[in-house]
């Protein structure tokens, strides 16, 4: 029977990293049984074969000279963000030198954008498959909103360019202080696993907790629209979800973000101070039903298994 394996770097310290969003800790969210670079040629014939992106520049040595002996085998190749600003960079210009590859297909967590839309056209149609994050519904928290501060967290990476409309929040938040006293920001804790100095230790579980004492949390999918784990993690959390919906959401779950911006920040925190704490957790509990059912890991599964199924007949036509 066919089966997904998740190929992880034995040379990457993935103890550094922040968020599940790579390595083993994306392999237990997606379902997806993980084993070593090494095992690459002997996984490949078995199913669907994925490849971290976190690996060294000489592992992605390795896989280029073993791709040619796999040719009637797809091989899945992570990519997370697709901005145009990382294109110079080792990891994806190597990824560009594997469109010629036709056994080579890429994967990643967002809608193709920028640079996995180029790949995909370097490449054909079909080598990029969007999968998003799957749904971990055992780290759901509870939704009662009895106990919680009626204020938002607001929390993430500030950075004009990617994320223009949180860059935009918090100039906002600086011209109405007043108002904006019941937003209450976490700093970015940086990220370790390229150097940077942790910040704070506030990820992961305790990152839930930190926002399980709130009963709003503030989304928004950057310049690209794209679904961060955040959206997740708000469900999680057990939070109102307010700001911006990304692009990949269906209707269902976009109607159940509701408005929080810039330009108009003093009468949307109004409206939301004006939520009682029943309708907040109807329009949380929602949320979490629906983005649960969206992003069900057995369905993600069952869609990769059919793209792989398409790709191997591809090959063996070849």
């Amino acid at each position: 029977m066919s089966q997904i394996t998740y190929l992880l770097s034995e040379r990457f310290d993935y103890k550094k990293t922040i968020h599940a969003d790579a390595g083993p800790g994306y392999a237990r969210r997606q379902q997806w049984p993980s084993a070593p670079l090494s095992r690459l040629a002997a996984c490949a014939p078995l199913g669907p074969t994925l490849i971290d992106n976190r690996i060294t520049e000489e592992e992605t040595a390795a896989i280029s000279r073993l791709l040619p002996a796999l040719v009637r085998h797809p091989v899945y190749i992570k990519v997370v963000d697709p901005y145009w600003e990382h294109i110079r960079s080792p990891y994806y210009r190597w990824l560009l030198g594997l469109t010629k590859f036709p056994n080579v297909c890429f994967l990643g967590p967002y809608q193709a954008t920028a640079l996995t839309a180029l790949l995909r056209e370097l490449s054909r149609p079909d080598a990029y498959v969007h999968l998003p994050y799957a749904y971990e519904s055992a780290r759901e928290l509870p939704l009662d909103a009895a106990g919680r501060e009626k204020f938002i967290a607001f929390s993430g990476a500030v950075h004009p360019d990617f994320y223009p409309e949180r860059s935009a929040m918090l100039r906002a938040m600086r011209r109405h202080w007043w108002a904006a006293r019941g937003i209450k920001v976490l700093p970015h804790p940086g990220y370790p696993d390229i150097g940077q100095t942790a910040k704070h230790r506030v990820i992961g579980d305790s990152f839930l907790g930190f926002l399980s004492a709130f009963r709003f949390m503030y989304l928004e999918p950057g310049r690209d629209s794209l679904e961060f784990l955040k959206y997740s993690e708000c469900a999680y959390a057990g939070c109102v979800p307010v700001g911006r919906a990304p692009a990949t959401f269906p209707a269902e779950l976009r109607g159940l973000v509701l408005p929080l911006e810039a330009g108009s920040l003093r009468a949307d925190l109004r409206r939301l101070a004006a939520m009682t704490p029943a309708a907040g957790s109807d329009v949380a509990r929602l949320y979490r039903e629906n983005l649960r059912q969206a992003r069900d890991p057995g369905m993600l599964n069952e869609m990769l298994f059919a793209h792989h199924h398409e790709q191997t007949k591809r090959l063996a036509a070849l």
